[in-house]
């Protein structure tokens, strides 16, 4: 917050705007598409061999809930895939940085002594940080 507060009136002192976009990603690992997170380590050339056993590690994870003696229905595998695969989660990671990179890559958005601050990423949260409406829309579709 200290940051972001810094950013804006090191703008706003200077006669401009911020635009800021907010992101909650709390609920973005459990949503997306669990086969999206793959094509990193496959650009990276990761074994077909390793990927596949991940994979087939993936998809037959399944758990379920026992409380007050009763059992939830079997399987639960968003769960699994959220609570139980630590190179799953290593790989979002990677994913949420290659996203950071693509919006980097734009070249609009807040600088601050000449580094890109458009890009705050804290807890589960995004942060998206422009001069204009017109910049956050680009940052947006990056």
């Amino acid at each position: 917050m200290y940051n972001l507060r810094n950013i804006i009136e090191h703008y706003t002192n200077n006669g401009s705007t911020v635009t800021v976009c907010s992101l909650d990603l709390s609920k973005a690992f459990d949503r997306m598409n669990h086969y999206a997170v793959f094509i990193k380590p496959m650009e990276r050339k990761l074994p077909n061999k390793i990927l596949s056993m991940l994979e087939r590690w993936f998809d037959n994870s399944f758990i379920c809930v026992k409380w007050n003696g009763h059992v939830s229905h079997f399987p639960l595998y968003w769960l699994a895939y959220a609570r139980g695969a630590c190179f799953l989660l290593l790989f979002f990671a990677d994913f949420i940085e290659n996203a950071v990179d693509k919006i980097k890559s734009t070249g609009v958005g807040c600088y601050y002594s000449s580094a890109c601050v458009s890009v705050i990423l804290y807890a589960d949260d995004i942060l998206l940080l422009a001069p204009s409406v017109s910049s956050l829309h680009t940052l947006l579709a990056a």
